[in-house]
């Protein structure tokens, strides 16, 4: 049985050009380095299976002398230090001249992988192995794996931090999270390798600023010789503290036993990536330094000319003007949300409620779509003080409801849904309007009248909904 992430339903607006050249990197210095160590390993094996054959009747010796050796976890260390020492073979013999060639050639051999070369060891601790061991894998699917988590992520994470951001943070959380592993095996001489460490920061700050999105997994398993497969959705928040949370038990176990895996660099990055998500977050780094400065890449915005000859004419009161040049603007740049919003204030100037509302209406789409929610909340009390709410359509009013609901303004919300129901009784969202609107009574208002009212009334005017069963249970959890 296996389940994987295979994507998830938050849309990226640009082309995450840094994930891209970091997957990129890692595939290159894989096709490069993976051919080198399986050479590597090759004469490895053939050289310790010429010590081995060396060390035999010597080990027999030994252990006669040790019976216990085989107990001690040193035990190998052991065993070549009495062979050093001449307590088991003469040091001026010809078979310890042997044993002493091919252990010297095994060691070097050993010290020269790849692996080892450029992997981080916190025994022989070195920055640029740090660094280095972030861009080196051990197989196909230890690649795939780091590449397939770093896609999933990464993408929206570049795409709503900017690019420079987003790749400091990468680095930083990749050395954190080595720096995490080294505390615990400050002893050990094993290499560490992998971009793990560094994908698990971008995997808590993902779980931090896109909680609420819904990654989706395949799964697949066999019962009674029979294969089932399909997909089903989990939200990141969920999805991704399950994944930390058994990361950090396999860290716990790991102490004790060798496992070959970096848990607690996989623990320690996701807490650094967790911890930045919430700095930027609670600062409000987004959406004060960030933000605007990618929407502008986007939307291709330099104030255009007509639109600073636009603004200029509204302050002389020639408002007809204005709106003329918007209209030239927007027509050329759709995606422009300063004109958009210019044109909506301006009509509404001149009493041209309709239009007005219209122009407020795709701004907040545009705002939606692209992630831009604290200024969607802003701009949507300048439409629900001028009650411009009531021209928009049923899936606009839906939106917007689900958005402000997730606010926990329950109030506006609720008037959205009501006004759903009341206008547009026929509109396939209406039953959901209906079930939203129950729910927030009950579980959130704890308004059991007005709660139980709704969903009574969405069983009985909408029996083919397929949201009736839940309506049902919410009833029955509320008798």
């Amino acid at each position: 049985m296996f389940i994987i992430p295979i994507g998830h339903d938050k849309l990226y607006r640009r082309l995450p050009l840094i994930t891209i050249v970091l997957i990129g990197l890692n595939v290159i210095i894989w096709i490069i380095t993976y051919p080198i160590e399986l050479r590597q390993e090759s004469n490895i094996r053939n050289l310790f299976d010429e010590l081995r054959k060396i060390e035999y009747i010597y080990l027999i010796e030994y252990v006669q002398k040790h019976p216990d050796a085989f107990k001690d976890p040193h035990f190998q260390e052991n065993f070549h230090k009495s062979i050093e020492n001449g307590e088991i073979i003469e040091k001026d013999s010809k078979n310890y001249a042997e044993w002493e060639t091919t252990n010297k050639r095994f060691k070097q051999y050993l010290n020269g992988r790849i692996f080892y070369r450029f992997g981080f060891k916190p025994k022989r601790f070195s920055f640029i192995t740090i660094i280095s061991s972030m861009f080196i894998h051990a197989s196909f699917f230890h690649l795939f794996f780091n590449i397939l988590f770093l896609w999933l992520v990464g993408v929206n994470i570049e795409d709503y931090w900017g690019r420079p951001l987003f790749l400091g943070f990468y680095v930083i959380g990749g050395i954190v999270a080595t720096l995490f592993y080294a505390i615990f095996n400050l002893s050990s001489n094993v290499p560490l390798i992998g971009a793990s460490g560094a994908i698990s920061a971008v995997m808590g700050a993902f779980a931090f600023r896109f909680y609420k999105t819904k990654i989706r997994f395949f799964y697949f398993f066999i019962v009674l010789l029979r294969p089932f497969w399909g997909t089903f959705e989990l939200y990141a928040w969920f999805a991704l503290a399950f994944w930390f949370a058994e990361q950090l038990f396999y860290a716990m176990v790991s102490k004790s036993i060798f496992t070959g895996v970096a848990f607690f660099a996989h623990v320690g990055g996701f807490l650094f990536g967790l911890i930045c998500g919430g700095v930027m977050k609670f600062l409000k780094v987004e959406e004060k330094y960030i933000s605007d400065r990618i929407e502008e890449k986007l939307e291709g915005v330099k104030l255009n000319p007509k639109l600073e000859k636009a603004f200029q004419m509204r302050d002389e009161g020639d408002i007809d003007k204005a709106i003329e040049l918007l209209q030239e603007v927007i027509k050329a740049e759709p995606r422009n949300t300063d004109a958009r919003l210019e044109l909506a204030r301006s009509l509404t100037i001149v009493e041209k409620k309709r239009e007005a509302s219209g122009q407020y209406e795709k701004l907040l789409a545009q705002l939606y779509e692209n992630g831009k929610m604290e200024r969607l909340q802003s701009i949507y009390l300048e439409v629900y003080e001028k009650e411009y709410e009531i021209y928009f359509s049923p899936k606009s009013q839906f939106r917007i409801g689900t958005f402000l609901a997730s606010k926990e303004d329950y109030r506006k919300a609720i008037e959205l849904f009501s006004r759903i129901v009341r206008k547009y009784p026929d509109d396939r969202l209406a039953p959901a309007a209906l079930l939203k609107t129950g729910k927030i009574f009950l579980c959130q208002l704890g308004d059991e009248k007005l709660g139980k009212g709704s969903l009574e009334f969405l069983i009985k005017n909408y029996p083919q909904y397929s949201g009736i069963s839940e309506a049902k249970l919410l009833l029955s959890e509320h008798k």
